[in-house]
């Protein structure tokens, strides 16, 4: 519940106050702060820039930018659902960092990596339990736990594992071995008791989430990393006669044999293992760590040196022969950090820091609880037995009884009893007053954050804005200009000459046609129909699902593009058209275009950028006479020039 309420408190996410610094601008009636000015400026001109603004330069790109950004918030484009749902999914993402104890979080990581460079060797006894389980039958197979815990001080573990265990694997049936484990294997409460407990020692029952483990730690050592390994396998079944295995024995002798006289394993691996999957690929195994392996393949890999290869090694599963192709040690914190983190993020240590952090601030806040009203509240749930409408009715007379006070914030007691109402079926007064607290303390925090740090609220600002300019540009601008098709050939029309072309292009059609007779048939179709047409009509008269009499393609192309229209419509003899006996007529039909392009299509991305850049620059003028700027030039000469 604790976490299902925090985690909602971090979407609630309240913008803080504007920066206490000099006004730079005016644009209409907004005041645009130098703070803001010189975080982006500094941005977008660290050293690594690709393009550098003087400060002029730049206080006019900013000053363009926030006119639209202000236009947009006039068009409401920021109280959108989808803007805002972006917007505040964004913010949660960065406000973790904020409200959690990043002491206790470095102490997690730190403690995380020290078990991956330690390997643990364990026995377990798994006592199952659904991950749904009735309260009643979790308390039953607890029970059951502790009764073996208690048996386990005195009789042998391995006893004891065989004969009470219901883990269904090989483990309960081999004294409960499972072998070594390292960092990031297990689930985390196991895995911090397993590392927690001395060797020799048991651990009492730790809940995971398909039931309860206990277990006893029978070595460590320094971890042995991962390998990567190859392996011929030649099985063993349990049906085997004795002279079946011996067979099977010697067959792994013969191949260890020529690999050892020069053979090349991934060859070998290939024609004579029975692993199918891994022998595809030479028998590559891919990296594994410890535990990953049955423990016979696992104790012969780890034994060997990169390049070595083993003699035949008994599982299970039968003979293999392992090459091992690679090793590799811990690796260090800076790489592994990521994949700790996310774990973390996935388990009880995230909890864990946050209510840290939590339990910290109710201390610097002084937050209390009163207790007198926390009694009436108590005893109103208690007469409405249930009854919400009972419950209620008695929040009003209850709205000047502050419960929780912390800072300058009062939660009444009325605010407590509806929260009750909503959430608290299963909880009494006190449990849900202490759930309210953390709420309304981080939903606090949450608020202020822009306030106590002020790059992250320039950075919150930033993606606010970005997200505005994005929106507002594609509608005013991009999507605006590049549907507007009369305006797309209006402007090409007055701007025709900008796009000339240094060499001839040939607009028209393609074609290899079955016969003579064919191409003279679209020749036709040519002279008697519009271009855009043609396709259509050929496709519909001279090709159907039975038959097909003509291979045709539209485009534009300059000399060297295409080998039929370098032939044909460029009169290149030397151009040799490649055979086709199914097509061998090729033909051309359509107009060379010597110096400029015929219409705007021929050209539509050049044009289309180019029209949305003058689109854009007559709605900047707009904006401009909309939004009158005034800049202080004072308070710009103390930003400092980058």
């Amino acid at each position: 519940m604790r976490k299902m309420l925090l985690a909602f408190a971090l979407s609630c996410a309240v913008c803080a106050s504007a920066q206490d610094d000099p006004v730079l601008m005016t644009i209409g009636d907004r005041e645009i702060y130098r703070s803001e000015f010189e975080y982006l400026y500094g941005k977008n001109n660290s050293g690594d820039a690709i393009d550098k603004k003087s400060l002029e330069e730049y206080l006019d790109l900013f000053t363009k930018f926030k006119m639209k950004v202000i236009e947009a918030e006039a068009m409401g484009l920021d109280t959108t659902q989808s803007f805002r749902s972006e917007f505040y999914g964004y913010r949660s993402q960065l406000i973790r960092p904020y409200l959690i104890d990043k002491e206790l979080e470095d102490r997690l990581y730190k403690e995380a990596y020290d078990h991956l460079k330690e390997d643990v060797e364990i026995r377990n006894i798994l006592f199952l339990l659904p991950q749904n389980a009735a309260p009643e039958d979790t308390l039953r197979v607890y029970n059951e736990a502790m009764a073996v815990y208690g048996r386990l001080q005195n009789e042998d573990f391995a006893s004891v594992a065989d004969s009470v265990g219901n883990d269904s694997s090989v483990v309960a049936r081999n004294g409960g071995y499972i072998g070594f484990l390292t960092g990031m294997m297990v689930e985390w409460p196991w895995e911090n008791a397993i590392y927690s407990t001395p060797v020799g020692s048991v651990t009492k029952p730790v809940r995971v989430s398909y039931g309860y483990n206990i277990s006893k730690v029978l070595s460590r050592r320094p971890a042995v990393g991962t390998v990567r390994a190859s392996h011929i396998l030649i099985p063993v079944r349990e049906d085997m006669t004795e002279e079946q295995r011996s067979a099977a024995y010697h067959k792994a002798v013969a191949l260890k044999n020529r690999i050892d006289a020069g053979e090349d394993f991934a060859a070998v691996a290939k024609s004579s293992s029975a692993d199918r999957a891994s022998a595809s690929k030479g028998g590559d195994l891919s990296w594994f760590g410890v535990g990953r392996m049955v423990k016979p393949f696992e104790d012969a890999a780890f034994r060997l040196d990169s390049g070595e290869v083993s003699d035949p090694v008994l599982t299970g599963f039968g003979w293999h022969i392992i090459k091992v192709t690679g090793r590799k040690g811990v690796e260090p914190f800076s790489i592994k950090r990521a994949a700790i983190q996310q774990r973390m993020l996935h388990d009880g240590r995230n909890d864990m820091v946050q209510n840290s952090f939590i339990d910290k601030k109710k201390v610097e806040y002084g937050l209390t609880v009163s207790s007198g009203v926390l009694a009436v509240v108590d005893s109103v749930i208690s007469a409405a037995k249930g009854n919400d409408s009972i419950l209620m009715a008695h929040v009003p007379e209850l709205s000047d009884d502050v419960v929780i006070e912390f800072r300058d914030n009062r939660i009444t007691a009325d605010k407590l009893l509806a929260f009750y109402a909503l959430n608290g079926k299963n909880m009494s007064a006190r449990q849900a007053a202490e759930l309210l607290a953390d709420l309304e303390l981080l939903r606090y925090e949450d608020s202020m954050l822009e306030e106590k740090y002020p790059e992250f609220g320039h950075l919150m600002n930033e993606y606010h804005d970005g997200m505005l300019l994005f929106e507002i540009s594609n509608r005013m601008v991009w999507e605006k200009a590049a549907k507007d098709e009369e305006g797309l050939e209006a402007y090409f029309r007055e701007h025709r000459k900008d796009y000339a072309w240094k060499e001839k292009h040939f607009k028209g059609f393609a074609m290899r046609c079955a016969d003579a007779g064919t191409a003279g048939e679209v020749k036709r179709m040519y002279s008697e129909l519009p271009a855009d047409s043609l396709l259509a009509h050929v496709r519909t008269t001279l090709n159907n699902d039975s038959v097909q009499r003509v291979l045709i393609e539209r485009g534009l192309w300059t000399k060297g593009q295409n080998e039929i229209v370098d032939r044909l419509a460029f009169k290149d003899k030397k151009r040799e058209i490649s055979a086709n006996e199914r097509f061998p007529y090729p033909a051309v039909e359509g107009k060379m275009l010597r110096k400029y392009p015929e219409e705007y299509r021929d050209v539509r991305g050049a044009v289309t950028t180019d029209y949305q850049q003058y689109v854009e620059q007559e709605w900047v003028k707009s904006l401009m006479e909309k939004y009158p700027v005034k800049v202080n030039r004072e308070v710009l000469s103390t930003v400092k020039e980058l």
